[in-house]
């Protein structure tokens, strides 16, 4: 097996892979039962090849977002200061942030008015 069937394998088994801060090493997510002792050994095995194509997977991601231009909010409210803070924590809104930021689809920016 080389390195990049088995990233793809265990991607496919809902296995996380992330780089250690010295860049060197991985910490390995998964799903209790997943990681069975032969696949640690492959993990073990091919960790420099590993390593590799994580850094590449990062550095990848790192130039997308780079490239991407931050997206205008797509609603705005101005207003009474305490109408906004009722807006900003109402769950519909929170709910909505938290898909539009998991998707980078945009923002809800709210402001006080002037």
């Amino acid at each position: 097996m080389n390195a990049e069937v088995l990233l793809s394998h265990l991607y496919s088994l809902d296995v996380e892979l992330r780089l250690t801060s010295d860049l060197q090493s991985l910490d390995v997510d998964a799903p209790a039962g997943v990681v069975t002792p032969d696949l640690l050994g492959w993990i073990q095995e091919l960790k420099p090849e590993l390593v590799d194509l994580v850094f590449a997977e990062v550095e990848r991601a790192a130039v997308i977002a780079e490239s991407e231009p931050e997206a205008a909010p797509l609603v705005t409210f101005i207003g009474d200061p305490l109408l906004i803070e009722s807006v900003r924590r109402h769950p519909m809104i929170v709910s909505l942030e938290a898909e539009l930021g998991k998707q980078r689809g945009g923002t809800i920016e709210i402001l006080k008015a002037a």
